[in-house]
């Protein structure tokens, strides 16, 4: 335990008396000013009394024995006081009763000899400053004239007790005329410089009587053993804190270490079970960089965002994926009719590449009967295999997708209609308590970290797995590219579109998610959007997603490795790992997150942005749109949440067609064949009643039980999660309990998996082969909508129970 600092060290030095000082210095001036404290109490009333150059402030409340103050005051000289408003004070502490018996400390103090006495420039003409060198006293008068005798009296009184004579604190004296006893010649010298027999020599030598001149002496012995005194206690009380100071930074070296030896695994566990506050030196060495583009330094923005990439794939290595794809041949064309790489190229126009059909990375990739975009293609591509035109393989194309939206959406049929949904959350069942982060950090010192838990107060009544459900709001974009042909630069830019339409619920949303127990799942299943989802947690440490959607069409496919950054007043989150879209028609499409960073963590309004660079890559084609998303400045930024992207060929070559628009509002699109920009997404209106997590319409849907759902999902389904349902409820003390309960119930299950039973994930699997960072590596394996239509869920293990 640090040992308390003697009292002594931080009471500062009353400067001593000195006869050769005027009278003003003994007189004091007392009055109320107020004092700005910090950001929290603002302004707070206290008693100020100047007195021998020092500045005290007392507490304006009963803790103040303000007749006892005066008293003192009086039985020093005379007492000046200014304004109105101690009277006030003294008055009212009258009619509460007899004052305090308490000692009359004040609450803090300034030496005036090196101090500074500023008025304000703020335009507050009843303001003004002290800065004392380690402190800034900052006060405001009742009246401007109040102010003004403050700051006249603070003067005067600095300029009597900072030696105003040459800053001696004995005058100098200066004889200019010839002493009528003595031949030497003027004379200029301090008392500072003259020792005592010189003076008394000098004494004799004016003429001045013994017992004067011995009186003289004595005098000055006196302030000599007092300065010296004076001195000495200052140098022991320099030595005792530095003592102290040493002693404190070695109790706090010994600390750090024991601290780091005992609890760096809990640290560690703490992080990641709690969303990641703190992160690791091996986090922060492997984590992504920001994109190099910003900080190329470009003066133009436009510049910025159009820097080099990684090579493309070459074509020889495409021709080869598409001899290996064993697909139809594409017919031959006349010449006439071949494009160049730079002709121009319409919205519903095929960019010219190796195939409209996959490379290599369909062959590594899982093909499961339980894919039905996956069994149509394949069924496709033989029934076309005779096809030998160009419009012949559109047809085919076509019936690939219907065929597969035909299937699921008599699935969906089959599932029931689509439920009536809320379009607000519950209303609380308590009242929320007022809670304080840094009384909660207060509260886990000395406490073992692996057993600490985190209230849920900063939660929001959603999980991760259900953040990540709220990417596929705007999956109508999806459906929409697939009405334009393969390769063609709409397609592309729908595409992108949908994958910078999932930020826009981040907008305002600063609570934390609920972190999911390893093997917590969630489905959504929506008739009205023609989509069905499922994600699961199939890694604890570090912390993977995995999920898997089906549209209309089309199947989603990703999984997400959380890294974080902690910068102290922000924190940084990286999503490491790719997104991959799969149509019906055969293309592939893949994109990566962009950094996502919550400022403002200790002090301001906490806010969240996004930057970097994502890049949505057509396999077959080998076009790349590359959007940037422009950080918003921390100062002042009239246009923030901008983002801007362009199209990128194969060849590397630029193209006209660009992207631009606000991640959190509206994105345009501009095809460059001169019809100008084109709206194609608009952020959905909010909901009608907006809950304090700022949540949209749709996120508020995502943990609701509709009618008959609770006979239909896993059991390990988010919405089952006790903790998460009392949160939403509003039952925060059942919230708190039923965390903790979780929270214990899965340590035990991680020792178990530690001594020889472990965990594996139950709808995804791992893929070896994947290429980590260029492709998923847990592929979703199927069965889990089997399993739901045969309403038993076997292999889930019990993950909510008591």
């Amino acid at each position: 335990m640090v040992r308390k600092p003697p009292e002594e060290v931080f009471r500062l030095p009353e400067p001593p008396p000195s006869p050769l000082l005027s009278e003003d210095a003994c007189q004091a001036v007392v009055g109320v000013l107020e004092k700005y404290v910090n950001i929290a109490k603002g302004w707070r009333h206290r008693v100020f009394v100047v007195q021998r150059g020092v500045l005290r402030y007392y507490r304006a409340d009963q803790s103040l024995n303000i007749h006892a103050l005066m008293e003192s005051l009086k039985e020093m000289g005379e007492v000046k006081v200014i304004g109105l408003e101690l009277g006030i004070l003294l008055k009212r502490m009258d009619r509460a009763g007899s004052p305090s018996d308490q000692a009359i400390t004040p609450h803090g103090e300034a030496h005036l000899q090196v101090a500074q006495i500023r008025e304000s420039k703020s335009g507050d003409r009843k303001r003004f400053s002290v800065h004392s060198g380690t402190k800034k006293l900052n006060c405001r008068a009742e009246s401007e004239m109040d102010k003004d005798a403050w700051v006249e009296a603070l003067r005067q009184s600095k300029a009597v007790w900072d030696g105003a004579n040459g800053g001696y604190l004995f005058p100098p004296v200066e004889v200019s005329a010839e002493s009528p006893n003595s031949n030497s010649g003027p004379i200029s010298r301090s008392f500072e410089d003259t020792t005592l027999p010189a003076v008394r020599q000098r004494l004799v030598d004016g003429g001045v009587s013994h017992e004067l001149s011995h009186f003289v002496e004595e005098v000055l012995m006196e302030q000599h053993r007092f300065y010296v005194n004076y001195m000495w206690q200052e140098g022991e009380k320099k030595r005792k804190l530095l003592s102290y100071l040493q002693t404190v930074e070695e109790e706090k070296r010994e600390l750090e270490a024991r601290i780091l030896e005992e609890n760096r695994g809990a640290l560690v566990e703490m992080a990641q079970s709690e969303g990641a506050f703190f992160t690791t030196e091996e986090q922060y060495e492997n984590g992504e960089e920001r994109d190099s583009a910003d900080a190329s330094g470009e003066d133009d923005v436009e510049e910025v965002f159009y820097e080099a990439t990684d090579s493309l794939p070459l074509i020889d290595k495409c021709q080869n994926d598409v001899a290996q794809a064993q697909l139809p041949p594409l017919p031959s064309k006349p010449k006439k009719a071949e494009r160049t790489a730079s002709a121009p190229v319409g919205p519903n126009d095929s960019f010219p590449g190796p195939s409209l059909f996959g490379g290599s990375s369909l062959q590594k990739s899982q093909r499961t009967a339980s894919d039905p975009v996956q069994a149509a293609r394949e069924r496709s591509q033989q029934e076309g295999a005779s096809t030998s035109t160009s419009r012949g393989h559109r047809e085919y194309m076509d019936s690939a997708i219907a065929e597969s939206t035909a299937r699921l959406k008599d699935w969906l049929r089959r599932d029931g209609p689509a439920p009536k949904r809320r379009d607000c959350l519950p209303k609380p069942k308590e009242k929320e308590k007022t809670v304080s982060l840094w009384a909660i950090i207060k509260s886990m010192v000395g406490k073992d970290l692996t057993r600490v838990c985190l209230p849920v107060y900063f939660n929001e009544p959603l999980s991760a797995i259900q953040r990540i459900a709220e990417e596929i709001e705007y999956s109508e974009l999806l459906d929409e590219a697939l009405k334009h042909p393969p390769g063609s630069l709409m397609r592309l830019f729908l595409v992108s579109s949908f994958a910078v339409s999932g930020y826009s619920a981040t907008a305002n949303r600063t609570s934390k998610p609920f972190n999911p127990l390893l093997g917590e799942t969630y489905e959504y299943v929506s008739p009205e959007k023609g989509v069905r989802f499922i994600g699961e947690k199939v890694v604890h440490h570090p912390t993977v997603f995995a999920m898997h959607c089906e549209g209309c069409g089309w199947t989603v496919d990703a999984d997400a490795e959380v890294k974080n950054k902690f910068w102290g007043a922000s924190m940084e989150l990286h999503a490491l790992g790719v997104i991959r879209l799969r149509t019906a028609d055969g293309e592939e499409y893949r994109w990566n997150k962009v950094t996502t960073s919550i400022n403002n963590l200790i002090i301001g309004k906490l806010y969240i942005d996004h930057y970097g660079v994502m890049r949505v890559h057509n396999k077959n084609t080998g076009m790349l749109a590359k959007i940037k998303f422009i950080e918003t400045s921390r100062f002042f930024d009239s246009n923030p949440h901008q983002i801007k992207g362009y199209i990128e060929g194969p060849n590397g070559k630029i193209r006209d067609a660009t992207i631009q628009g606000k991640w959190d509002g509206s994105l345009h699109v501009d095809l460059g064949d001169g019809r100008g920009p084109k709206e194609v997404w608009r952020k959905n209106p909010p909901a009608p009643e907006p809950s304090k997590y700022n949540n949209t319409l749709f996120c508020m849907t995502l943990n609701e039980m509709t009618p008959g759902l609770d006979k239909k999902i896993a059991p390990t389904d988010c919405r089952r999660r006790p903790d998460q349902k009392c949160l939403e409820e509003g039952l925060y003390d059942e919230a708190n309990r039923q965390k903790q309960r979780l929270e214990q119930k899965q340590r035990a299950a991680r020792k178990a998996a530690d001594r020889g039973d472990p965990i594996q994930p139950r709808w995804f699997e791992y893929s070896p082969s994947a290429a980590q960072g260029q492709e998923p590596t847990f592929a979703y394996k199927g069965g889990y909508w089997e399993s739901r239509d045969a309403g038993h869920f076997e292999g889930c293990r019990d993950i909510f129970g008591e």
